[in-house]
């Protein structure tokens, strides 16, 4: 935003961000979170109204409270707030609505039913030059995320099928503490086989970006309380793989013209979908595809839904 001519600086209304720290934000009561961050807040609070800003956009909103975005409304800020996440997995935030200039969402059924502004996720690194063809594609089949949900289960059950069909098939799965995954999968025999493959440390993009770049399938397993398009299907289609997602509305939602890039993964039928993705052209995209992509699409959208024009350095 900064390098686009709109000075922004990043606060974390969360005083420690922890595993334990995370636990408690996520799962204790809102009256004790907001007891626990009481003092954090108010200070980033007195260095918000005090820093000269004049535009706030909210994101998640764990901690902080309706009084607290009262308070800023009163000192003269334009509130705003994005999120890439679903009011059915964070019903909470809709509170905050009422007090609210504009909003935005990542998650197309949470926009149709509250009037929000759709706004999709992007790719943070693009660089055509480094899109390899189909053929210097060494990995089938990649997937990298937090183990949650039938997460682990699927890719596992993938696993099983790509030796099978001898396709490889390369994932990286993380999750916050292993002691807390094998508790959450005790009974889950899929999920317990990739144990030992787990990291409790969380990778680094750049490292991800590389695999997807040799990747001529990307797997996306979305949280079935979410119809929004995830980071990682526009990474995926950024460095030219293939999408293989389990989000049956991804095809309606992604650009017209990238849709025979995305291929739905029907848990009832895995090989058939696997086989189907794999047979998909993998490989560089036209220049202007790479525009509905691009972080730079994504910031021109917040900025309007914020109100602020870019000055500068043009976007």
């Amino acid at each position: 935003m900064t390098k686009r001519g709109v000075e922004a600086q990043f606060f974390d209304e969360r005083p420690a961000n922890d595993v334990l720290s995370k636990l408690v934000m996520r799962f204790a009561t809102k009256r004790l979170v907001r007891k626990l961050a009481r003092r954090h807040v108010e200070a980033q609070l007195n260095r918000i109204i005090c820093g000269g800003f004049t535009h706030v956009l909210l994101v998640f909103a764990e901690v902080v409270s309706t009084e607290d975005i009262q308070l800023l409304r009163e000192s003269g800020l334009r509130i705003s707030r994005y999120t890439w996440d679903s009011l059915r997995n964070r019903p909470n935030v809709a509170e905050f609505d009422p007090l609210m200039d504009a909003v935005g969402s990542f998650d197309p059924q949470d926009c149709a039913i509250k009037g929000y502004t759709y706004i999709p996720l992007y790719c943070e690194y693009i660089n055509p030059e480094g899109v390899l063809p189909h053929k210097d594609r060494p990995i089938d089949f990649y997937f990298c995320g937090t183990a949650h949900t039938d997460r682990a289960a699927l890719i596992s059950r993938m696993k099983e099928i790509s030796l099978h069909r001898n396709w490889r098939t390369v994932s990286q799965l993380f999750y916050h503490s292993r002691l807390l995954y094998a508790l959450r999968h005790w009974n889950d025999k899929r999920a317990l086989a990739l144990f030992n493959q787990i990291s409790s440390d969380s990778f680094a993009l750049s490292d991800i970006i590389a695999h997807i770049r040799k990747a001529k399938v990307v797997v996306d397993v979305h949280h079935a309380n979410q119809s929004g398009l995830t980071m990682r299907t526009f990474e995926a289609l950024a460095q030219g793989a293939v999408l293989l997602t389990t989000n049956q509305h991804a095809a309606d939602l992604i650009d017209p013209a990238l849709r025979d890039r995305v291929v739905f993964l029907d848990r009832n039928a895995v090989e058939a979908s696997m086989t189907e993705a794999l047979n998909r052209h993998s490989g560089p995209l036209a220049a202007e595809q790479y525009e509905t992509l691009s972080q730079d699409r994504f910031l021109r959208q917040i900025f309007d839904l914020v109100g602020l024009a870019p000055v500068g350095i043009p976007i």
